[in-house]
């Protein structure tokens, strides 16, 4: 247990979640409503989780326990002498100063940039340019899904292990190996992958382009 929970992944997890509150969130009671799920996800073993990471829902309870303790913490350091109110306002700009900085550890700067009109967002333009906007299920990589939730039933296409994709109407594949747990499947493995949809009777390919391909499912 012990190398589970000191291993600088969750070392880095615990630090830029308790840096989202200038860590006056951990000094009052109701940040222990957020412990058993800070608890669950550190000890996750698997050393790529997601929950070992503030990009993901997972945190979501934790910060929120966090946040909901900082005005008590605020109001104790603050006291009720003379100019606690000038005392609670600085205390509280440095917590909103210390959540803007964690901000800039969850969102890169590359992270950033692809909001913008990058190659990258243009060939997911294209790419889902393909999709009918009302396709009831479609399977694409994990960084295009946030543009596909009007759709009912979404998969990933990239991270195939334990759901593989079978049946579903659109599905967009990369190429390359996933990038969600690149080390799980081997390459021969990624290949096969492929290669079921591919040689599929059941699919055919409508659009190629920059290593993706569109794969539409025959009636």
């Amino acid at each position: 247990a012990a190398s589970v929970l000191l291993a600088p992944i969750k070392l880095s997890y615990v630090w830029q979640i308790a840096r989202s509150s200038g860590f006056l969130g951990l000094a009052a009671l109701p940040a222990l409503a957020g412990a058993p799920y800070a608890g669950i996800n550190v000890l996750v073993t698997s050393p790529g989780a997601a929950t070992a990471s503030p990009l993901y829902h997972y945190s979501l309870l934790v910060v929120a326990a966090l946040y909901a303790a900082v005005p008590r913490t605020l109001a104790r350091l603050a006291g009720s002498g003379a100019g606690w109110r000038r005392r609670q306002f600085l205390l509280a700009a440095f917590v909103l100063a210390m959540s803007a900085s964690a901000a800039t550890l969850v969102f890169s700067g590359e992270t950033i940039r692809s909001l913008a009109g990058t190659p990258e967002v243009e060939l997911f333009d294209r790419l889902l340019s393909h999709i009918p906007e009302d396709a009831e299920s479609v399977a694409a990589p994990s960084r295009m899904l946030p543009r596909l939730t009007h759709h009912t039933r979404l998969y990933a296409s990239d991270r195939p292990q334990g759901h593989e994709p079978i049946g579903v109407q659109w599905i967009i594949l990369a190429e390359a190996p996933g990038t969600y747990h690149p080390g799980e499947w081997s390459a021969d493995q990624w290949a096969a992958y492929l290669d079921k949809f591919r040689s599929s009777p059941d699919y055919e390919q409508v659009y190629h382009d920059a290593g993706y391909r569109i794969l539409r499912r025959l009636e």
